[in-house]
């Protein structure tokens, strides 16, 4: 394979010692795989130690400048966009479709598009596949004509046009993008010292010396130990006017262990050259697990060392919150298979960045607004259906951004409000259901209060307490102002809504410019700080580079479909993919990285690494392969005919061997190594340490080592506030809520003004008190009337639930009248007869309780009372107690 050359190592030190055969590439241009490996490399190359004086850049760097605007955002969003406009268009046009296949491709519309960016980046176009696939399957068939009718767009055809630009002999494409790329480090200085560029030195400075014609030129690969279809493709054509020099860990004298390297590197054919001749050692570790792979295993069996705890190096976790306070107090490297789940957990919120504009909550905001559409194929009808898809998880998301105002007023100040909707929106999915039913609740509950209030009434909490007992539940809570609040949130949101979605044909400009205007007119000059300020103005920043795309007329639905997917992209992504495309960015701080992203950890000093979470569920890692609609048979085909393409095949036939590759490369130069489980994660109970572990010595430590490590300062997660209230009178209600928990009773009647319930597991209890109650004290006559008035409270039920609870609760009352009581409080010289103590106080009692009894020694009372009781508290899921009560 001419071009090409291997250099490997077997410790990363090897690359830096001043004999290194590495230092005759020292100042050539470098490209890591990953972000991770670049700093780390950069990490190391400080000081008088610069080992490499070339400048750096990881490959998602430079993807961003090759392919004619391949991988940019903009691309993706103008081929979403078309591909969206063509589905529609076929379906109208093939009435006679199978529908519920038709249904299954548009709801896979990403893959869709995923799977044809792939084999574009392979260099294949339908055409070409076409004639590849003799026995195509009807899904494959729509595929190819999907495709055959957006890739003469230049977002598709692009790739295609670059690389045939490449590859013309004196052709300088590359040099070009590489000279715009640098030109972009240089203006930023951060990036221009991350990018290992002198300052001073211009793009021309950077590239042209390094790739002139007439001289030898070089690019070094790092860290590569396997290959997507575009790398493969691009430094194929590279390695014909350049030479690729790939550095590599890599030991020949082991048979397993290395296969990814020798397959993806050819290190059979192309031969390899050694950077020092006697390589330096690796962690001990690493060792014992290279020779386990190759049948020799040394590790002894599991043990506990009880007197010195530094000599743990194994720890079982009960919790993901055991292991959370334990990265909070050791100052360690974590690694973990399962790092994308753990990473928004573990990470301090003051770390947090945002990977991609749906991550900042503007972005959010601005995906949530196009979420509301919910475009729908029709099985029945053959056609598309836009809906309505106006959910309380969804208004919860808008009105919780922080980017809602409703006359100059945040609309997060009646999250409470909306949260006390959530169980009577049940179902919802129209803006005329949210208001129809805020209507007819404000109706409702004036004229409630008509019928129960008194002079009194509205003097002072304790005397609305008592006058409103429907108060006890949620929706009936909030003021009549509150609910009008949320009411015009909710329409405002239409009417932002309304101006994207509704009207002619429109193009990409024309529709970022109604965002645009509507984010500085609405948001922008309502936000308080300029931090945030500042932040809008760079969410419109991204939108505008979307200005420059030509695309013609569009239906809005189309554009609104493909925005949304603009502002999202990245959401689900592999990992893998996330390196590649730069949804990483480098330098930035995470608590928990996964293996592939961990690599750079081989040059950074004090390297104390703990593999995290490796259970037998987590690891070895799995490569996705996912190129539907295409069949098994169809893609081996395909990879027949296509080394690039044949990459993914390749990574899929060794996953196990690149996750163990992984594992031992961030082992082989570490300082000391910690390995660790979380027996709960999740769904998952009883996980176990892989399998993996058992080729390693492992010292195990105790539950009450781990305790030790946990019991250092913790740090708070939580901010202090004096909260002031007013006193409350301590009558027969509050001493039994302070009875069943004193927690419980600050909660109610300090921090609010009456006990509330908002979750559809109380409903039935609320109910059925309001029924019994009235069984038994209500007179004969007045009884069916009251049954009526309370079955309207419950307006979202079904009239069969409503009976079924109504039958039981008067069944019950009949026998047990004697356990329904009435009882009675004095406010201010007004009695109140009926109080209604069970609707605030229903369920199990709590341990210890003294029931309608005054609890004179309450010091001597614990703060919390968690029990079975704790289920029947609307304060269950903020309160920790609660939460960690197993009964």
């Amino acid at each position: 394979m001419p071009g090409y050359k291997n250099l490997i190592y077997t410790n990363a030190e090897e690359l830096i010692h001043p004999d290194s055969s590495f230092s005759t590439y020292k100042d050539d241009i470098h490209i890591t795989a990953t972000n991770s490996l670049k700093v780390g490399m950069m990490k190391s190359n400080s000081g008088l130690n610069r080992w490499f004086t070339g400048p750096i850049i990881s490959f998602a760097e430079l993807l961003k400048y090759i392919g004619g605007d391949w991988s940019k955002g903009k691309t993706r969003l103008e081929q979403h966009t078309l591909l969206t406009k063509e589905l529609r268009k076929f379906s109208e046009e093939n009435p006679s479709l199978n529908n519920d296949l038709f249904s299954a491709i548009d709801k896979n519309q990403e893959l869709l598009l995923k799977t044809i960016r792939l084999l574009s980046e392979s260099g294949y176009t339908s055409s070409i596949v076409s004639k590849i696939l003799h026995n195509t399957t009807e899904q494959e068939k729509i595929f190819l004509k999907l495709w055959r009718a957006v890739e003469s767009n230049s977002s598709y055809s692009n790739i295609h046009d670059w690389f045939k630009e490449l590859s013309k002999p004196r052709e300088n494409k590359f040099s070009v993008a590489l000279k715009n790329l640098f030109e972009d480090i240089i203006s930023d200085k951060q990036k221009r010292i991350n990018a290992n560029i002198p300052c001073g030195d211009s793009a021309r400075d950077s590239v042209y010396p390094r790739i002139k014609q007439g001289k030898k030129i070089r690019i070094v690969l790092h860290g590569f130990y396997f290959l997507v279809p575009i790398q493969k493709r691009l430094f194929d054509v590279l390695s014909e006017k350049y030479d690729i020099i790939h550095v590599i860990n890599y030991q020949p004298n082991y048979k397993h262990g290395f296969q990814s390297v020798e397959r993806f590197l050819h290190i059979q054919q192309v031969g390899f050259e050694r950077a020092l001749p006697y390589p330096y050692t690796v962690n001990y570790h690493a060792k014992e697990f290279l020779y386990a792979l190759n049948g020799s295993f040394t590790a002894p069996k599991m043990v506990m060392n009880e007197k010195d705890i530094k000599k743990v190096n194994y720890f079982e976790f009960n919790t993901l919150q055991q292991f959370q306070r334990y990265t909070q107090n050791n100052d360690e490297h974590y690694v973990s298979p399962r790092a994308i789940e753990l990473r928004d957990f573990l990470t301090p919120i003051e770390y947090v960045y945002y990977k991609k504009l749906s991550e900042h909550p503007l972005g959010a905001f601005l995906v949530n607004i196009h979420l509301i559409n919910k475009r729908k194929f029709n099985v029945i009808t053959g056609k598309y259906d836009d809906i309505e898809n106006v959910t309380h998880t969804l208004l919860r998301e808008i009105f919780n951004s922080g980017y809602l105002f409703v006359e100059g007023i945040n609309a997060n100040r009646e999250m409470r409000t909306l949260d006390f909707l959530q169980v009577i929106s049940k179902g919802f999915t129209t803006f005329d259901q949210w208001t129809g039913c805020i209507d007819n609740l404000i109706t409702t509950k004036q004229k409630i209060e008509n019928q129960l209030a008194n002079h009194n009434s509205y003097d002072s909490y304790e005397h609305r307490l008592y006058s409103f007992y429907h108060e006890a539940i949620g929706y009936f809570y909030s003021t009549e102002e509150s609910l009008t609040f949320v009411k015009k949130g909710i329409s405002m949101i239409r009417k932002f809504f309304n101006m994207l979605f509704n009207g002619p044909e429109i193009n990409i400009s024309e529709y970022v410019e109604i965002l645009e205007a509507h984010i500085n007119k609405n948001i922008v000059a309502s936000l308080p700080e300029n931090l945030d300020k500042e932040i809008a103005k760079s969410i419109i920043s991204a939108l505008k580079e979307l200005k420059e795309d030509s695309l013609d007329q569009l239906d809005r639905k189309d554009l609104m479909h493909g925005l949304r997917y603009f502002l999202a992209q990245g959401a689900d992504i592999e990992d893998s993919e996330k390196e590649l495309y730069g949804y990483i960015e480098p330098g930035t701080t995470e608590t928990i990285s996964s293996l592939l992203n961990s690599d750079g950890l081989q040059f950074e000093d004090n390297r104390v690494i703990h593999f995290s979470l490796m259970d037998n569920e987590a690891f070895p890692t799995s490569q996705a392969l996912n190129i539907w609609p295409l069949s098994i048979e169809s893609f081996g085909l395909l990879c027949q005919n296509n080394v690039y393409l044949n990459q993914l095949k390749i990574r899929k036939e060794l996953e196990v061997e690149i996750a163990c590759y992984q594992f031992y490369l961030i082992m082989s130069n570490a300082v000391k190594l910690n390995f660790s489980i979380v027996r709960r994660f999740n769904k998952q109970k009883q996980l176990k340490r892989c399998f993996y572990l058992n080729f390693i010595t492992l010292i195990k430590g105790s539950y009450q080592q781990i305790n030790q490590l946990l019991q250092k300062e913790e740090i708070p997660t939580y901010v202090e506030e004096t909260i002031k209230f007013n006193e409350r009178q301590y009558g027969i209600l509050p001493k039994n809520l302070f009875n069943r928990c004193p927690k419980r009773f600050v909660y109610s009647l300090l921090i609010d003004r009456r006990p509330t319930f908002y979750d559809s597991f109380h409903e039935p209890f609320l109910f059925q008190q309001l029924i019994q109650y009235n069984q038994v004290h209500t007179k004969e006559k007045n009884r069916q009337d009251m049954i009526d008035q309370y079955r309207n409270w419950f307006p979202h039920w079904s009239e069969t639930k409503k009976n079924t609870y109504q039958t039981a609760a008067i069944d019950y009352a009949t026998k047990n009248s004697d356990k329904i009581k009435q009882h009675y409080t004095w406010v201010n010289r007004r009695r109140y007869p009926d109080i209604r103590m069970k609707l605030n106080l229903f369920g199990s009692t709590s341990e210890g309780e003294k029931e309608y009894q005054k609890e004179f020694n309450k010091d001597s009372v614990p703060f919390t009372r968690h029990g079975d009781n704790c289920k029947y508290c609307p304060f269950q899921f903020v309160c920790k107690e609660s939460q960690l009560y197993v009964p």
